[in-house]
């Protein structure tokens, strides 16, 4: 039996360690709503700079010119 890899585990995600904790401190605290928000965009923060970092060439950070965005932007521009 092999030890979970948690510096790969890091690398990735750097909140995970935080996941099982985040419930019980939204429900103890007085201030629910400005934590739950804070957490929300902390880890919305780290999955972006995720994906910029990791997936820099790779879907769904490619750029697809034949989209439907880069069609509106075609009628309005043009």
């Amino acid at each position: 039996m092999s030890l979970p890899d948690v510096g790969g585990a890091l690398v990735y995600h750097p909140l995970f360690f935080a996941v099982p904790f985040i419930p019980l401190g939204v429900v103890a605290s007085k201030h629910r709503d400005t934590l739950a928000v804070l957490l929300i965009i902390l880890f919305v923060g780290v999955w972006i700079i995720r994906m910029f970092l990791f997936f820099p060439h790779a879907e769904p950070m490619i750029y697809n010119e034949n989209s439907l965005f880069q069609f509106i932007r075609n009628i309005l521009i043009d």
